[in-house]
């Protein structure tokens, strides 16, 4: 046994040892090699994080600076006096830290090496990536994994989901039920680990997701991860399948002249699925696209829409709920 660490209980835990290729192939797959310097933002202390990640980064060759949780202002001085080329930690805490270079009076794309940034523990959402890549110039990549298992999946150049990891079988599930769902199928992610260190038979990790099956662009044979949905307990089963806030949300950016609001029904015990669209201008007329929306609706959520409601301008309150379930189970 290499290490032992503390997770919230207290729960110690043994860990796979720095031989293990823990990240390693998400690092690579970033581009990420013995010529760069990475900055990693993840803390050492008494948690696997740290050494988890650096151990990656060490098997594929970079130079590591162990900066773990240290203050923005001194991560920027690491960044300028080591000619740092790389990132890994939490998206929010990088932009932190540019946000505080900028304070300083530095311009991050210009004055700094920093081209790649790999992030776990926190989504990234689409407009802060836009955000890195366009204003900084930084290329980003998504890895996931948990603690208790290491890692799970990651990004390739293609970004067209998660490679899963040769060392893990992922299964999605029915959260309520343990049971697995047919391919293309939203559910929890449950993962099993194969090693003789901590071997954990089908943790659930508490995250929706479904599995990709079709070959990447890039070459790799593994199947692949959608991203992550969102938490089991955010979602609303529909007629045996998940629907999550966050596939509502991508559905909100390709139409984004309307608010939606869902709502689940039940009638003679059969679920009823209605959609409500409102034009975020009274000038706009929501009917012509409907047709359209019932099919974006259908790929991403993958439940046939039963009824849509065109409400007027206003009905919609910025606090009223995103999702609706009038269902009872009586």
């Amino acid at each position: 046994m290499d290490r032992i660490f503390i997770s919230p209980g207290p729960v110690y835990e043994p860990h796979l040892s720095e031989n293990d290729y823990l990240w390693a192939r998400a690092y690579h797959a970033a581009g990420i090699g013995k010529e760069d310097i990475v900055l990693n933002a993840f803390s050492y202390h008494m948690v696997a994080a740290g050494l988890t990640f650096h151990g990656g980064l060490r098997r594929v060759g970079a130079t590591v600076i162990p900066s773990g949780t240290s203050s923005s202002q001194q991560q920027v001085q690491l960044i300028r006096d080591l000619n740092v080329t790389a990132y890994t930690g939490t998206p929010s805490f990088l932009m932190a830290i540019i946000q505080k270079a900028e304070e300083l009076g530095y311009d991050f794309k210009s004055d700094f090496r920093m081209r790649r940034a790999c992030f776990a523990a926190e989504p990234l959402q689409p407009s802060l990536r836009k955000r890195f890549e366009k204003e900084f110039g930084i290329d980003t990549y998504q890895m996931y994994g948990a603690t208790e298992v290491g890692d799970v999946a990651y990004e390739c150049s293609e970004k067209q989901g998660w490679h899963i990891c040769e060392e893990v079988l992922v299964e999605i599930v029915d959260p309520e039920t343990g049971k697995k769902l047919p391919k293309g199928c939203l559910g929890e992610v449950v993962v099993t680990r194969f090693n003789s260190i901590f071997f954990l038979f089908r943790f659930g990790t508490g995250d929706l997701s479904k599995i990709t099956e079709s070959p990447c662009p890039c070459g790799r044979t593994s199947y692949r991860l959608n991203g992550i949905e969102g938490r089991v307990g955010d979602a609303l089963k529909v007629r045996g399948l998940f629907i999550a806030p966050s596939q509502l949300k991508k559905i909100q950016e390709i139409f984004k002249d309307v608010k939606i609001q869902l709502i689940v029904a039940r009638i003679s015990h059969e679920d009823i699925l209605t959609i409500r669209l409102e034009p975020k201008e009274a000038s706009i007329n929501t009917i012509p696209i409907e047709e359209k929306f019932r099919t974006v609706f259908k790929d991403i959520c993958t439940v046939k829409i039963d009824r849509m409601e065109h409400v007027q301008h206003g009905t919609l309150k910025e606090d009223d709920r995103l999702m609706i379930d009038e269902r009872t189970w009586k």
